[in-house]
């Protein structure tokens, strides 16, 4: 097992074409406890180039197609980041480095956590299972419960696959495989429950004062 830093691990969603996300939602109340998902997950990360690979446990939480939040640990709990977004505004904490970022819900704001223009949209897509194809993949028709999807442009090459898990198709329990050349991520959802804290104590990241602040116009 390699050490790796936060900032690579979320590379290797958004490079693989299913994407992680960040951003504060706002201060307002705007749902009720109960309403807002929580996805205990772990993630398995490959890096084909240097034979070598890393695991992670995510925490999600989500109130459907309004915001997220993602909490990423590595083993014995070592926190790597915080992330949370909605369609307006993104914001994320990278606490090895001790930076914070925050800017539009846009592609740029995302340069200094995967070293690349991604849009965040794709984040949205995955997590909210919306159409990839919308994005320019092309999916097949679902086989045994599993969707495969296959990028082109800016996702050439890219490769996913989302497996419904769980006793029935509605569980929300699924397996997401990102794969391309040089990597490989594996997203396993574990379990799926409401969570019972509010939405201003779920989705407000605030800055801690120790972290330097970036700020993406």
């Amino acid at each position: 097992m390699q050490k790796y830093s936060f900032t690579n691990l979320v590379l290797v969603f958004v490079g693989l074409g299913a994407f992680f996300m960040a951003g504060c939602a706002g201060t307002q109340e705007k749902s009720q406890a109960g309403d807002i998902q929580y996805v205990e997950s772990k993630a398995l990360i490959e890096d084909k180039t240097k034979n070598s690979s890393n695991s992670a446990s995510i925490d999600l939480f989500y109130l459907q197609n309004d915001v997220i939040r993602m909490e990423v640990t590595a083993l014995l709990g070592y926190r790597l980041g915080s992330l949370v977004m909605n369609s307006q505004k993104v914001s994320y904490a990278l606490h090895p480095q001790k930076a914070f970022v925050e800017g539009p819900f846009a592609a740029r704001t995302m340069k200094p956590l995967f070293r690349q223009d991604l849009d965040p949209k794709l984040i949205w897509a995955v997590v909210f299972d919306r159409d990839l194809r919308a994005f320019g993949f092309t999916c097949s028709d679902a086989v045994l419960r599993t969707n495969t999807c296959q990028g082109s442009g800016a996702t050439q090459g890219v490769t996913v696959i989302v497996q419904q898990m769980g006793e029935t198709p509605n569980s929300g329990l699924k397996k997401i495989t990102i794969e391309n050349a040089n990597l490989k991520f594996v997203w396993l959802y574990k379990a799926i429950r409401k969570h019972n804290k509010s939405y201003n104590e779920t989705f407000v990241l605030n800055k801690p004062e120790e972290y330097r602040l970036i700020t993406i116009k």
